[in-house]
């Protein structure tokens, strides 16, 4: 019988988890799945598998449900909302949280009859990539991040400033934003920057050499026009490090554009943990090494500094020759 051939399956995953190095003598744990935590469920009939040139293919269950949550978490926010998919097939999602209680995600398939209808312009039938569904997603939502509340009505969800294929800005009343932080009243929160000590040459010292880089002691400096004192006056002090042929690691490995050579170019650190020139340099390499670790690196990298810093100059010079000279502020950054 047809109800017979009906497939369920589902699965928990538990993104709480702290990061562990059992080479640096750290075990991996994992959070209560009671607190944070997705369950993916997806049922109904599938139809059979066929031949094809490349081999069998499978194919999924027609209907999909998401839910996720995360409770009693500072990063938690006031939410209400709903988004009308068509990026990883079609679905409706709602959200829903409050803050430092609760957060909610629930999702699940929507029928191709009427994402048709709600969203008449999408071309289902193409598959090119100036038809593809992630410009053409829409949500409707009103969420409250950092003292501000965010209203979005019927906008994509990762370009809000934009409608249809990311070049037609939306009106001004579809995405605005307000605050209600009482402290506003004594102005807005500003930050001036003062420069304490100029940029000097530093090297970073990794397994397979020194990296060139620069050092200059910054001070910053966040305050209110109507309250400039403590406590709402907060001043941070810190040693900022450019390196500009980055010291290499690879990509997370998550997604097409991220799954290349990466690489760390610049970072600060706060005077109190790096009160020294050498201090600062040694939590530079520190945080690269880690990165490497992490991601399944080489600790030495097999590429020495100076053949770096010649293929990067290398790769920059044909990048303002084929860009039409233009200047490194108008170029796009080095993939």
């Amino acid at each position: 019988m047809v109800w017979l051939r009906t497939w369920y399956h589902s699965y928990l995953i538990n993104d709480n988890r702290k990061r562990r190095y059992p080479e640096r003598g750290y075990d991996e744990s994992h959070g209560s799945i009671l607190r944070q935590g997705r369950w993916h469920f997806d049922y109904g009939k599938k139809p059979l598998a066929r031949a094809t040139p490349k081999g069998k293919e499978e194919f999924e269950h027609p209907h999909k449900f998401h839910f996720e949550w995360c409770l009693f978490r500072r990063g938690n926010n006031a939410a209400l909302g709903v988004t009308f998919s068509t990026d990883e097939g079609y679905e409706t999602a709602l959200r829903f949280g409050l803050p430092w209680i609760l957060s909610l995600h629930v999702s699940h398939s929507a029928p191709v009859r009427f994402m048709r209808w709600l969203l008449p312009w999408y071309s289902y039938e193409a598959e090119d990539a100036q038809t593809s569904g992630w410009p053409l997603s829409r949500e409707i939502e009103v969420y409250l991040f950092e003292w501000t509340v965010w209203v979005n009505l019927w906008v994509h969800p990762m370009n809000s400033d934009y409608g249809d294929y990311g070049n037609t800005p939306v009106s001004k009343w579809r995405h605005f934003n307000f605050t209600v932080n009482p402290l506003d009243l004594l102005g807005s929160r500003r930050c001036t920057t003062e420069i304490l000590e100029p940029k000097r040459e530093v090297f970073i010292p990794m397994p397979e050499g020194e990296y060139p880089a620069a050092l200059q002691v910054e001070q910053r400096i966040w305050k209110r026009k109507l309250w400039p004192w403590w406590p709402l006056k907060l001043v941070r002090v810190s040693r900022d490090i450019d390196c500009d042929i980055g010291i290499p690691f690879s990509g997370k490995g998550e997604n097409s554009w991220d799954c290349g050579e990466d690489g760390i170019y610049g970072t600060g650190f706060n005077t109190d943990r790096a009160d020294t020139d050498q201090k600062a340099c040694a939590l530079y390499a520190a945080s690269a090494l880690e990165t490497r670790v992490r991601r399944g690196d080489p600790r030495v990298w097999p590429e020495a500094p100076s053949v770096r810093a010649e293929r990067v100059a290398t790769m920059r010079a044909e990048h303002v020759t084929t860009s039409g000279g233009a200047s490194p502020d108008q170029q796009e950054p080095l993939q």
